[in-house]
């Protein structure tokens, strides 16, 4: 691979552009990605530009626009040829059953398969042919095609531009995640096609779990416990004040409460955590670079107040949309809270051995939007609050690293700001749900004779 990829290193001006955005339109258009990762293509494209042979914002246009006409062109392939191929007696015979099931799971959902295939070189190389093939309305195919082709190219390029020489770190780490994330799509299909045949066969399923539930052992256990078995199915209710969102928040405010507790101790102490603070910050000191610093710098700075106060009015905006007006209120009062808070714990507190103030107002700030949000899309269902959780740590995160690789927070104020901004937006939450009256689960009110109401 190093002997194919290597020679771009070379190029410069015009025809690292051309070269490199054929490799990245060829990976879906002629099938390139099968032999050919483009990733690492575009990845060299940003080494180019941190090294001055090519402009960054062209290599980015060029790296995107390629990417995106690229799957349009497979697309249409597959629209074209797609079932001219399958018609054959070999391939239909081994391939029927599966575009099949393929055509159902794109029909349902297809936007979130054409977005995560971009991110794996065989998936990115197969799925926008499929796509075509399977006759997905174009308009669909196109929106997250350039969703993806925004996101994947502006990945790659940006981070080969923040590795530089050191690209090939970077090359393993993806082609690793690629591995990964192809096994968690496999999981996913195997995961469908168990609950498909479960929902199928409901009646089947019924008879097992009575079989089961009539077990003599189950069955007394199930009578000997039956009170504390409906409340535990209340609090996991979606929708109720005192359900599944009342449950999560109080999950979140003892995790939360233990986080920020261990790192203040710990600050006042001078042991355990605040003693990895300087190790840590001397680590990234020497492995900083200067597109890395001005990278986070620029994080820092949309982050942190006054300029975060975007991310207040969107957490609002969600909460608003998804819960009514007063939760949209709660959420911005106790977001605004977190971070008054911290500005007061940064003036009391001492300053970590790095001497830098605690806690990170920047981790502060974006945690407790973050864990305000997941908290009340948590109450509609578990699949939903999971992946806003899952997205918003990453952002934290993201956040938190630079935060640190700017000097302007230690490894313990980035982990109490986020202890605290946790703690303080989800136990507003709790509390609120806690005192609502009459709001119960179903089983709760059915319990009570009184009806249910939506918090």
């Amino acid at each position: 691979m190093s002997a194919v990829f290597d020679p771009l290193l070379n190029l410069s001006g015009l025809a690292a552009y051309i070269i490199i955005g054929l490799l990245a339109f060829g990976e879906a258009a002629a099938f390139v990605g099968l032999f050919l990762p483009g990733e690492v293509a575009v990845l060299l494209g940003g080494v180019l530009a941190s090294t001055g042979r090519v402009s960054l914002p062209v290599m980015l246009a060029v790296a995107i626009v390629a990417a995106i006409a690229g799957d349009s062109a497979g697309y249409e392939i597959g629209r074209v040829f797609g079932r001219r191929l399958l018609r054959r007696p070999a391939f239909e015979r081994r391939l029927g059953d599966k575009v099949d099931r393929a055509t159902a799971y794109l029909a349902e959902k297809g936007g979130r398969a054409i977005f995560l295939g971009r991110w794996t070189s065989v998936l990115r190389a197969l799925v926008p042919g499929l796509a075509g093939m399977v006759k997905m309305p174009y308009r669909q195919f196109l929106l997250f095609n350039v969703l993806g082709g925004i996101a994947w190219g502006s990945t790659f390029v940006l981070a080969g531009y923040l590795a530089g020489e050191s690209w090939r770190r970077v090359e393993a780490v993806a082609g690793q995640a690629s591995l990964i994330l192809l096994a968690l799509i496999a999981v996913a299909f195997v995961l469908r096609w168990a609950t498909r045949q479960i929902s199928a066969n409901e009646a089947g399923v019924r008879r097992v779990l009575r079989a089961v539930g009539g077990w003599a052992p189950i069955a007394w256990f199930t009578r000997r416990f039956s009170s504390q078995l409906r409340w535990l199915a209340a609090r996991l209710t979606p929708g109720a004040a005192r359900g599944l969102g009342w449950t999560v928040s109080a999950l979140l405010s003892g995790a939360a409460a233990w986080v920020f507790g261990v790192a203040v101790r710990d600050l006042l102490g001078r042991e355990e955590l605040a003693l990895l603070d300087a190790p840590v910050a001397r680590w990234i000191a020497t492995h900083t670079t200067p597109a890395l610093s001005t990278t986070a710098d620029a994080i820092v700075t949309v982050f942190s107040p006054p300029a975060a106060v975007w991310i207040v009015i969107a957490a609002g905006i969600v909460a608003w949309r998804m819960n009514g007006r007063s939760a949209g209120d709660r959420l911005v009062l106790a977001i605004a809270l977190s971070i008054v808070i911290a500005e007061g714990l940064r003036i009391l507190l001492p300053a970590t051995l790095t001497g830098v103030r605690f806690p990170s107002l920047a981790v502060t700030g974006t945690a407790a939007a973050v864990a305000g949000v997941a908290a009340v899309v948590a109450g509609h269902g578990w699949r939903l609050g999971a992946t806003v959780a899952g997205a918003g740590a990453m952002l934290v995160s993201i956040v938190a690293v630079a935060d640190m690789v700017t000097g302007h927070a230690a490894l313990s104020g980035v982990i109490g700001g986020a202890g605290l901004g946790t703690l303080l937006v989800v136990l507003v939450e709790f509390t609120w749900r806690t005192l609502q009256p009459g709001q119960g689960s179903p089983a709760e009110t059915a319990d009570a004779g009184a009806p249910r109401q939506e918090a």
